[in-house]
């Protein structure tokens, strides 16, 4: 799965030449997740063996929690080390600190890099009905760029026999992505262009902000 492997980028104007993979997992791949989870479970278990009130993990994401700010530089120090051990990297510049109730206004020391205290901060992604608006509508275009054969456009095409009920009828899926399509400007004629259809139904997260630090000049 992992031998010789290459892989490609897809870009608006064509693929771009095949480049070896040597390190990480296969991105898309619903495998990888569980592969990275395994490999992360293994490299840090020493290090979660150690007495810590409070630790989380999910995915490349690890939240530490302690009273005493010195054991808690102490576990950080032993999570990089463990890391490092096993060719993995802690991104300092991603690393939060945050104390609460606490009148020490320190910074957190990794190694010759300094944390910054936040008062707090907040990862700013999309409403999760957006990002199902965007799923949603990708997988719409997907299938009408496939020929009329395809089981997805069967789908789409079948009716079922009988009356709707009385009343208000209910909204079917395709009313949905059909709702969405207006309220982004798409047209079934868009689909065929992908680089285009893609644009208009992403939804971007706005980024990651970190309150409570003065933004730097230039």
């Amino acid at each position: 799965m992992y031998r010789n492997s290459d892989s490609i980028v897809r870009t608006a104007v064509g693929d771009t030449t095949p480049f070896p993979i040597t390190i990480g997992v296969h991105q898309g791949s619903v495998l990888s997740p569980y592969l990275f989870s395994v490999i992360l479970d293994e490299l840090s278990a020493s290090v979660q063996k150690l007495p810590q009130p409070w630790l989380l993990m999910y995915a490349d994401d690890i939240a530490l929690v302690d009273r005493d700010k010195g054991r808690l530089t102490r576990r950080v120090h032993a999570w990089r080390e463990a890391l490092e051990n096993g060719g993995l990297k802690l991104n300092v510049a991603k690393t939060e600190y945050m104390a609460c109730n606490s009148t020490d206004l320190t910074s957190l020391r990794i190694g010759d890099d300094t944390v910054e205290r936040m008062d707090n901060f907040s990862l700013h992604v999309r409403d999760i009905a957006d990002k199902l608006q965007e799923s949603c509508l990708r997988w719409y275009g997907h299938v009408l760029r496939r020929p009329a054969s395809y089981v997805g456009n069967k789908c789409l095409d079948m009716t079922l026999p009988g009356a709707r009920s009385r009343g208000r009828p209910k909204k079917r899926w395709l009313d949905v992505v059909q709702d969405d399509m207006r309220a982004n400007g798409l047209d079934v004629r868009d689909a065929e262009d992908r680089a285009k259809w893609r644009r208009k139904c992403r939804k971007a997260d706005p980024g990651f902000s970190r309150a409570g630090r003065d933004e730097q000049p230039g």
